[in-house]
Formats: C-alpha cells, structure tokens, sequence
C-alpha cells in the first residue's frame, strides 16, 4: 500500500491525521518480505498511531483497552519508495497509553518532522514492546543520514519496553538524526537499549552521528539498561 504517496511513491498526497491508527489486537503491518512493504508517508498525524485508552462505565469506574499482538514489519516510514529521500509524517511511529507486547520490525523510520518513534502516557505508559533491526534516521542502506528532526527514540512515559536484543542479530541503527539518538524521559522505567549501534553507520566504521546526545537519561526516569550498544561518533555524548 501507499499511504500519503501520490501512485508513483515519490510525491506527498498526506492524509491530514495518521496514515494507520492502531486501537485493537493482532494486526500485520507490512510482512516478512521486503516486497510485503507499505509506504507511510507525508501524513499529518504519525505514519503509524497506536493508542489505548479506557472504556468508562456509567455511573462509574473503567477499564483499559489494551493494544497488543501487533507486528509492524518491512514498511517504509517517512520517505519515499526508493528509501532515500525524505516524505515527513509529523512522527513515525507513535504508542499513547496501553499498548503493549507489539512487535515492531525492520522498517526503515526515517525523515519524519519530529520523532522517529515517540511513547507517551496515557493514564498508562507503553509497556514491554519490542523493536528489532529498524533503520531510524538513515537511509535505506544504512549509510547516509535521513534525519528525524528531532528525537530518534522519545520515551517520554514508557516501561519494560526493548530496543535491540541480547545479540547483534536484533540490533537497531539509531544515527543522523537531528537531537538525541534515544532519549528516556519522565518517571520511564525499565527499557533496555541493547545491542544497538548509535551514531554510526551500519559498518560501524564510519560516523553518521545524532547531533546531540546519543542516548539521554533525564527527569526521574529510573533503572533503565543500556548494554552492549555501539554509541559513538554523536555531536554530544
């Protein structure tokens, strides 16, 4: 699919909020095989909202509406179909309250206004979500920059969630983009940022640096687990 394209996935036609909002259980975005692709671009909103709220009762009390069991894999996220030149959602991917246990995959995130991924609190926070082998604020082959403009993870309120893995296999490449590579904020708790290479090109050879900060711990954020990355070659530290 081409979402917010023109057909020929090379010009912005961007809905005016999200090109795919996520509010239940069990969906594929995208598949196994680079030809399983969408491309999610030029939209108002994220390339991809995923949002769990609550359902309130009368005369009271509530519940929350989980968001779990999605797979987002092999799409295209704020660029065009080469995977090369930039078409900004507002973010790439957004999670606001409980989504939870989705899985999010080698997509190329990358070129949005904002944030390529971006966790915020909801009555709860994004919790135990996983992502693996994602290209975020690089181009498609992992070599030049394609910047977010700002953030490239933003974890404003998120818990328990992973970026990369225990080996290089799961490893996220986290470079060029414009403010911090990953940035954990608020009371976040518990993620881990493993694995990964930050600041660098997919070789690791070569610098290909976030402009500030490669990873930023601030506010009250508290045991959160950063081991065995590449962070090198970033404009701070």
């Amino acid at each position: 699919n081409y979402i917010g394209v023109d057909p020929t996935g090379k010009l912005d036609w961007g809905n005016g909020g999200p090109g795919i909002n996520i509010v239940n259980d069990n969906n594929i975005i995208g598949g196994p095989n680079p030809n399983d692709k969408n491309i999610i671009s030029g939209n108002g909103g994220s390339g991809i909202e995923m949002f769990g709220g609550f359902t309130i009762f009368f005369p009271g009390g509530s519940k929350p509406n989980y968001v779990q069991g999605n797979v987002i894999e092999n799409n295209y996220i704020g660029t065009d179909y080469t995977g090369t030149v930039r078409i900004p959602n507002h973010s790439g991917i957004s999670m606001q309250g409980n989504v939870d246990s989705n899985f999010v995959r080698k997509n190329l995130i990358s070129g949005n206004q904002h944030h390529g991924v971006w966790m915020q609190l909801f009555g709860n926070s994004p919790t135990r979500n996983v992502f693996t082998n994602n290209f975020i604020g690089t181009d498609i082959y992992g070599t030049q920059s394609l910047s977010n403009n700002d953030r490239g993870i933003y974890i404003l309120s998120g818990s328990n969630n992973i970026f990369g893995g225990l080996t290089i296999s799961d490893q996220n490449l986290i470079s060029g983009n414009i403010g911090p590579g990953v940035w954990i904020s608020g009371a976040s708790s518990g993620n881990k940022i493993m694995s990964n290479k930050i600041g660098t090109e997919l070789s690791g050879y070569f610098p290909l640096p976030n402009t500030v900060d490669g990873v930023l711990i601030d506010q009250a954020a508290f045991n959160n687990v950063i081991q065995w990355n590449l962070i090198s070659g970033n404009g701070r530290n």
